[in-house]
């Protein structure tokens, strides 16, 4: 009886443990993000003359993954969906443009938020520098 109970609950804890650690030590996906995300400021940008989403440009699959370098940025990216104009699923919110926090506590947070075809992406203001 006494082995059963250790191995069920070896079992168990070992399940968590190595979901973790294959979690921790899988590697990160090759950075596709295009260079020139990095090369400008994007804090700099108009937000509020956002792209028409008619079709006449790239298409939401035709932009790779854009990915954060390392653990943060040094200064606010660039759009990665900027030359996008695939148009918004059916019933899908245009959330499109800039965010910034009410809460007394977050005064300084901001959120950009890009939407093209079924795309979204979500840069946040706070990448280390």
């Amino acid at each position: 009886m006494s082995r059963i109970l250790f191995v069920t609950l070896s079992t168990l804890i070992s399940i968590p443990v190595l979901l973790f650690l294959t979690a921790w030590l899988y590697p990160r996906p090759v950075d596709t993000t295009p260079p020139w995300v990095f090369e400008n400021d994007g804090s700099e940008l108009d937000y509020c003359e956002l792209p028409e989403l008619d079709g006449s440009g790239l298409m939401a699959s035709d932009i790779p993954r854009a990915y954060t370098p390392g653990c943060g940025y040094t200064q606010y990216p660039q759009p990665i969906l900027r030359d996008c104009t695939d148009p918004l699923p059916e019933g899908a919110q245009d959330l499109r443009g800039l965010w910034q926090s009410v809460n007394p506590a977050l005064t300084d947070h901001v959120e950009r938020f890009e939407q093209c075809g079924d795309r979204v992406v979500i840069t946040t203001a706070g990448g280390h520098t």
